[in-house]
C-alpha cells in the first residue's frame, strides 16, 4: 500500500491529542479505522 492511499480527508486529524507517543499513535490508528483502511483493528492495535 502506497502512503498516497492513506492520505485523505477522513485520514487526516488535525487535533491529536496527548503527550505520550502511544496515546498519539492509538488515536492515529482510530482515525484510520473511522476511515476503513485498516483490516484488522484488534492486530494493529497490539502491536504499539
Amino acid at each position: 500500500m502506497k502512503i498516497t492511499e492513506l492520505l485523505t480527508r477522513d485520514t487526516i486529524s488535525l487535533s491529536i491529542a496527548g503527550s505520550k507517543k502511544i496515546d498519539a499513535i492509538d488515536q492515529l490508528i482510530d482515525v484510520l479505522d473511522k476511515a476503513g483502511k485498516i483490516a484488522d483493528m484488534k492486530n494493529s492495535k497490539n502491536r504499539f
